[in-house]
């Protein structure tokens, strides 16, 4: 039982990985479209919401770890 939690845990992080990667590489396909102003504004958008993202993940892990445990494991 706690093989499954801490499997569903390393899953819900390389969701969250994920997820920024495709930010960056967004970013890095869009950016040279972009005037200079609106390129200053995209580079801080990334790399401030993978923070910011990833932050908010681990505070909700921290604030309700109940949700990403199964049965038994949480005592």
């Amino acid at each position: 039982m706690i093989q499954d939690s801490s499997r569903f845990v390393k899953f819900s992080l390389v969701l969250v990985t994920v997820f920024a990667l495709f930010t960056e590489v967004i970013g890095l396909v869009v950016l040279p479209s972009f005037s200079e102003e609106k390129q200053a504004l995209l580079i801080w958008f990334l790399l401030l919401f993978p923070v910011l993202f990833i932050s908010l993940f681990f505070v909700t892990v921290i604030l309700n770890y109940r949700a990403l445990l199964k049965g038994n494991t949480v005592s």
